[in-house]
């Protein structure tokens, strides 16, 4: 995919939601704050909230509790990832 906006930083990623995510890792790390990344229950939550309000996947094409056609378990397993990378860096490097 290519884009026609200007940015001034640009941050890559598969899935646009992991993007944000990363972002918000590196504040939570720098900012020395795991509460900046939000937990697998509120993944959980905000997808069960999009699904109730019509929102739909946009490769499924469809009201589905997942991102891109990638399941719920799926989204909350990155959210993992990053909480636990944030955390040890946190306690090795502060």
């Amino acid at each position: 995919m290519a884009s026609s906006s200007e940015v001034d930083i640009l941050v890559m990623a598969a899935v646009s939601n992991w993007g944000d995510y990363g972002i918000n890792a590196l504040l939570a790390y720098l900012l020395n704050n795991i509460n900046l990344i939000h937990t697998e229950r509120m993944e959980e939550k905000m997808m069960e909230a999009c699904v109730r309000t019509g929102c739909v996947d946009g490769d499924l094409d469809i009201p589905s509790p997942s991102v891109d056609g990638i399941s719920l378990e799926s989204q909350k397993a990155i959210i993992t990832l990053l909480r636990e990378t944030a955390r040890r860096a946190m306690k090795t490097h502060p």
